[in-house]
């Protein structure tokens, strides 16, 4: 019954673990990662004398979120859908030269509070009597 239990515990986790992938590959992938191409952030003119200023952002999300320079990840569709929302809703926040790591913020915010897939139920295992036990006061006899 123990061994039942823990296996469909276990089967539980790593059904769990498996639906959510791809923001625990997010959370824990490698900092070498490829830089995010999608983000267009352009880092200085055609002369190259002035940097725009989200660019210390950009580089700093990419730091904290790694997923970020992930092209197919679910964080960087995540946050490319909050960047076209921001660009609709809230076109002064692409003003401010934080806005990258603001928008990074957000989507990891949306990807924790994201609600899990239920878990199955386990169900409830009602023990049957004992006939014919040495524990029995009339052994052969069925209980009633």
């Amino acid at each position: 019954m123990k061994k039942l239990v823990v296996f469909l515990l276990l089967a539980a986790v790593i059904g769990v673990g498996y639906m959510n992938r791809e923001a625990l590959m997010a959370r824990f992938s490698h900092p070498e990662e490829k830089p995010l191409e999608d983000i267009e952030v352009p880092v200085a003119n055609k002369s190259g004398a002035t940097l725009n200023p989200a660019t210390e952002s950009r580089a700093a999300a990419l730091r904290a979120y790694p997923a970020l320079g992930q092209k197919e990840s679910i964080f960087n569709k995540t946050f490319l859908v909050l960047y076209s929302q921001a660009q609709q809703r809230e076109p002064e926040l692409l003003t401010r030269p934080d806005w990258p790591m603001t928008l990074a913020k957000r989507t990891s915010t949306s990807l924790t509070l994201a609600t899990p897939p239920p878990v199955a139920q386990i169900p409830q295992l009602t023990p049957k009597p004992l006939q014919g036990s040495a524990l029995d006061k009339h052994p052969g006899k069925p209980h009633k």
